[in-house]
């Protein structure tokens, strides 16, 4: 890899993150990155992660709904079938005993395509949750699987702009792209 400038760095670094997650085993992947990085693997004054106080600030706001998302952050396709049921129950342990409150909803780590399975469905059914969101793009129609919930992207250029924002959120592009599809129209 050329290292020879901080994007050049990041590059490299970002590579062989997703190279790690894709193909070690997590206890494996966390063993690799602290012998690399020591004590720069560890969270400094500049991560922008959630203070326990903040969460249990926004666990008392009407709007706002916490859910788990595993204790090590390990895509679940990586973990054995014990490894992901400790990853997902401690999740929730830990946060309804941090925050005095009862878990109902997870997030899978990464959640692409290929990061979960049914098994790790299960898992959640069987810890007591009603729904999982993903990352995979598109719509969630009525009567789809609570389990599999996509998501809606929004592109950076709408900041400020309410109607881009409502047109997005409701899913109009994604419905477009599925109807071009469905007509053989190219995308």
């Amino acid at each position: 890899y050329d290292l020879s400038s901080p994007q050049k760095r990041f590059d490299a670094s970002f590579n062989l993150m997703r190279y790690l997650q894709a193909n070690k085993h997590p206890t494996q992947f966390d063993e690799i990155i602290r012998t690399i990085a020591g004590d720069l693997a560890k969270p400094s004054a500049l991560d922008r992660h959630l203070t326990w106080e903040d969460l249990k600030n926004l666990s008392k706001e009407n709007l706002i709904t916490l859910g788990a998302h595993t204790v090590h952050h390990y895509p679940l396709a990586l973990c054995n079938s014990e490894l992901s049921n400790i990853e997902i129950t401690n999740s929730i342990t830990h946060l309804e005993n941090k925050l005095a409150i009862k878990i109902k909803h997870f997030s899978f780590p990464r959640g692409n395509e290929g990061d979960f399975n049914d098994t790790h469905i299960n898992q959640i059914k069987n810890a007591g949750l009603i729904s999982a969101v993903s990352t995979v793009r598109g719509v969630t129609r009525s009567g789809a699987d609570n389990f599999q919930i996509k998501r809606v992207g929004l592109p950076k250029e709408i900041i400020g702009k309410t109607d881009d924002l409502l047109w997005h959120v409701a899913g109009f592009p994604q419905l477009i792209a599925s109807v071009k599809s469905a007509i053989g129209l190219s995308q």
